[in-house]
């Protein structure tokens, strides 16, 4: 709604709905074509993935008692934020959210790097980055929810781990209302 170049889109391929909107500082195609599954991609890209889309059942890896998970193939290619660059040797970002019987959420992420040296160098990097993005409007924002949070490295692999209170988990969703511009239904 609040992209002014933002509506209905036709992917060509009969049964995807298809949304153009902004993310990630660029135009996306949002694609529905299966329950349970949003496909966000480039714009020149949403014919192809939405062929895919319906070409295939595509069964969504979200495990039992998890809200969430994103997986993210080679992130320094993939994802666009300002200030937020991601090592080229992180090849493969999981996040996944549980939610707690608190109502608060367990956030997990992990990441897999070509050798254990690149895996301590992107464990650092991306603590780094967690720190700089922590600024003082984010953590009013999140109710504080990254304050240390720090991502370390296993052999290949890197990981982290943020538990998110009740109340910090309802900061979040006001913030991203707000900055959404939605009204959340209580």
């Amino acid at each position: 709604q609040n992209y002014d170049k933002g509506g209905p889109l036709d992917a060509g391929v009969r049964g995807v709905k298809g949304t153009l909107g902004h993310a990630d500082g660029a135009p996306r195609a949002f694609l529905r074509g299966q329950p349970h599954v949003l496909a966000v991609v480039p714009p020149d890209k949403a014919t192809e993935f939405a062929k895919v889309l319906k070409g295939r059942p595509i069964a969504p890896k979200v495990r039992p008692g998890e809200a969430m998970r994103l997986i993210v193939r080679e992130p320094h290619r993939q994802v666009a934020i300002r200030g937020l660059k991601f090592p080229q040797d992180l090849k493969e970002l999981r996040i996944w959210i549980n939610p707690r019987p608190d109502g608060g959420a367990d956030v997990f992420a992990e990441g897999d790097c070509t050798t254990p040296e690149s895996a301590v160098a992107a464990a650092a990097t991306m603590s780094t980055l967690i720190t700089q993005t922590n600024s003082g409007l984010v953590q009013m924002g999140t109710a504080g929810v990254l304050n240390g949070a720090k991502v370390e490295a296993d052999g290949t692999l890197i990981h982290t781990h943020v538990i998110a209170s009740k109340t910090q988990r309802e900061r979040i969703l006001d913030t991203a209302a707000l900055l959404m511009g939605v009204e959340l239904k209580p």
